[in-house]
């Protein structure tokens, strides 16, 4: 029965494919086979961010969306759902990531193991993808088993059951298929040379590490020849994850967690200048990489990987002080360092008085910039205008809203209570003192003394109150 219903969605999809070259759209369309029947999401991927795009509700164990004509070509995500064991564990959902080239696509396979089970019904550039995919994962199982037997047998010499003749047979094996790898990978690259999964596949080429030699020494040989096969200067893979993958994957080479702190900075600020250096001959390119870099340290709160990047690093594509990039932001932001002395400035607060920043003269003043759309402000405020209200040292805070709706704003914050310094300033990330002050999120804080130089930049609330411990 289950034959039936597929030969018939694929008897009716090939017929309505043709149609829909002429038409407005592509169609997408799977079946895949134990789907939970949990809304199921389609959207571009660039980078390691995902834009959602349409949702549908799964007829059984049918899935079809559709892609309007003149959409990017790259890869594209459906989220299928989460299995019970990730609903648990609080894992990510199971998700396809496929590729769209102006064509449409026909899949069938399984929700507990979408890429291993995965048949490609219509569609030449995903029917390549998913093969090198498979193999892939079949070709790294192996490599990474081989590996930590060769790293454990050469710490381990005392192993009775690794004897001379079991060591050479795994080293032999760990060394055939790695050649064997490269071998697929290029014979995909000469068969399918004008693809765009052809591009995707050539960038996971990897350097050739010889099983005889010990570890550390297999470590430098990749750090070295790792970017030596690859191509970074090519835009249109920005519509996939595999620029960031293979970064990523580069960073970590570097991580050891037998160094200290200050060992452990300089050798990823190492990998950083590497990364640059070999992903700088597209400038779109490069401006993307640093602004992954930038945003991942970000996150994880390595300001001294942001400095030396601040430091060292200017875009690659040249902006206007009227239109500055989020990446000249970034850095811009972090040239704003503990001790440097912030832009004085003059706004128009919520009763329609002019505020200039050096006439405040309370001996610490907060700097906010915030939205009322902003959802991890709608967190923070409210809890910073508790301690405000409370507060027991002598500090001003400045809320600088960016909303573009002033209206919406003042109501917004008279309803709240807030009474604070109100000021606003339309035209989100573009207004005079968003610039100056490097703005590109909300929120964003700047704590300042009497004479205007900074004091902290505080990430979030908790991050504010460690800031003003010790302030009299």
């Amino acid at each position: 029965m289950r034959f039936f219903k597929i030969y018939f969605l694929f008897i009716l999809f090939i017929t309505s494919a043709g149609s829909f070259l002429f038409a407005q759209s592509y169609k997408v369309a799977a079946v895949v086979k134990g789907l939970p029947g949990d809304e199921v999401v389609i959207g571009a991927v660039r980078g390691e961010k995902f834009n959602p795009a349409d949702t549908v509700m799964p007829q059984s164990d049918t899935i079809v969306f559709e892609i309007p004509q003149g959409a990017h070509t790259g890869m594209y995500r459906i989220i299928l759902g989460q299995s019970v064991y990730a609903r648990v564990m609080h894992t990510a959902p199971q998700k396809i990531d496929f590729i769209f080239n102006n064509d449409s696509c026909f899949f069938e396979t399984d929700f507990n193991s979408p890429v291993d089970s995965m048949q490609v019904k219509y569609s030449r550039e995903n029917e390549v993808w998913f093969r090198f995919l498979k193999k892939e994962n079949e070709y790294q199982k192996q490599i990474v088993d081989l590996r930590k037997q060769i790293d454990y047998f050469q710490e381990n010499n005392d192993d009775d059951y690794y004897t001379e003749s079991k060591r050479k047979e795994i080293i032999n094996k760990y060394n055939a298929l790695q050649k064997e790898r490269a071998r697929f990978i290029a014979s995909l690259i000469k068969r399918y040379p004008k693809l765009y999964a052809t591009k995707l596949i050539a960038v996971y080429k990897e350097p050739f590490m010889d099983g005889n030699l010990q570890e550390a020494k297999r470590k430098e040989i990749y750090k070295k020849n790792f970017f030596r096969y690859l191509n970074f200067s090519d835009p249109s893979l920005l519509n996939s994850n595999v620029y960031t993958k293979k970064v990523f994957e580069y960073l970590m080479s570097y991580a050891d967690k037998n160094l200290d702190k200050e060992q452990q900075t300089r050798e990823m600020n190492k990998a950083i200048d590497v990364i640059i250096d070999n992903t700088k001959s597209n400038p779109e390119v490069s401006d993307f990489i640093v602004n992954y870099l930038m945003r991942g340290f970000e996150i994880l709160g390595f300001e001294d990987q942001l400095q030396h990047i601040a430091e060292n690093y200017t875009p690659a594509i040249p902006c206007t002080s009227e239109n500055k990039s989020t990446l000249q932001r970034r850095i811009d932001l972090q040239k704003m360092r503990p001790g440097s002395e912030v832009p004085d400035f003059s706004l128009t607060d919520i009763d329609g008085d002019t505020i200039t920043l050096s006439d405040i003269t309370n001996k610490y003043k907060l700097i906010v910039f915030w939205a009322t759309w902003c959802p991890h402000c709608e967190q923070m405020m409210p809890k910073l205008y508790q301690w405000y209200i409370n507060r027991d040292i002598d500090i001003e805070v400045i809320a600088i809203s960016v909303d573009s709706d002033v209206n919406s704003w003042k109501q917004f914050v008279k309803e709240r209570g807030y009474n604070w310094v109100n000021c606003n300033e339309p035209g989100k990330w573009n207004g005079k003192v968003a610039l100056a002050y490097n703005i590109y999120a909300t929120p964003t804080m700047f704590l300042i003394d009497s004479d205007g130089k900074i004091i902290a930049k505080p990430l979030s609330f908790n991050d504010f109150l460690d800031s003003v411990i010790g302030l009299k």
